[in-house]
């Protein structure tokens, strides 16, 4: 059990258990207005319940999150951009001055033995892998769990809109529609912040990830004279 809990990240929690809580206690919700289950049905099992809802979430967190990789790609590819793992140093971002980004890649460039035309996804991975290696990666872990868990509640959100769409066209007539129609704009509010943040997240894991790379070869560099 230790050793399980201690290969449990913060993302386990933010990117995966979170996001599934929103759609397992949606479906828990829409079965109990439904009329196809109610809450004293589910309490009787106790923290058995409790424990299924937790791993359910979870599991659905995992594919929530594999929905959002799609759903990730396919909006850089509509938008005509690069991933900020893939575009901070090369593109066209302003994160950094144009020659703090020169210091970076020739920075990794030394310290891997890279040549110059490696590409920027090459360099990142590698400047993560050595961050986290060294005990230097809490703030890039950091913003990592909280770029998958904006990235996921971006996606479960979408869900919920459709999910709640469906529901508006079929309940029209009944007393659940307004109940229905709430919690879709609260649902759509929700989305347009997810998908901001989830967007700033990412632009600051990747952040991280670099500053966090060439203060330690600054600090490697200065420790070698």
């Amino acid at each position: 059990m230790e050793k399980l809990l201690s290969t449990y990240s913060l993302y386990e929690t933010l990117g995966f258990l979170f996001p599934g809580m929103l759609i397992v206690g949606e479906i828990t919700f829409l079965l109990v207005s439904l009329d196809k289950a109610n809450f004293s049905s589910f309490s009787k099992y106790g923290i058995s319940f409790g424990i299924f809802f937790v791993l359910a979430s979870y599991l659905v967190g995992h594919l929530i999150q594999a929905a959002a990789n799609y759903m990730e790609k396919l909006v850089f590819k509509i938008k005509s951009i690069e991933p900020p793992t893939r575009d901070i140093l090369g593109g066209k971002s302003d994160l950094f001055s144009d020659p703090l980004k020169k210091k970076i890649r020739e920075a990794a460039q030394d310290y891997f033995n890279l040549p110059s035309t490696v590409s920027e996804k090459d360099i990142y991975k590698l400047c993560y892998s050595l961050i986290l290696s060294k005990g230097l990666g809490a703030r890039a872990e950091t913003m990592n769990a909280l770029y998958g868990f904006y990235r996921g509640m971006t996606a479960a959100s979408l869900l919920s809109l459709a999910i709640f769409l469906v529901l508006l066209f079929f309940y029209y007539n009944t007393s659940w529609f307004v109940v229905y129609l709430l919690i879709f704009l609260c649902f759509l509010v929700a989305t347009s912040l997810f998908f901001n943040r989830f967007r700033r997240f990412s632009l600051r894991f990747a952040d991280y990830v670099y500053r966090d790379f060439y203060v330690f070869y600054c600090s490697d560099k200065k420790e070698g004279i």
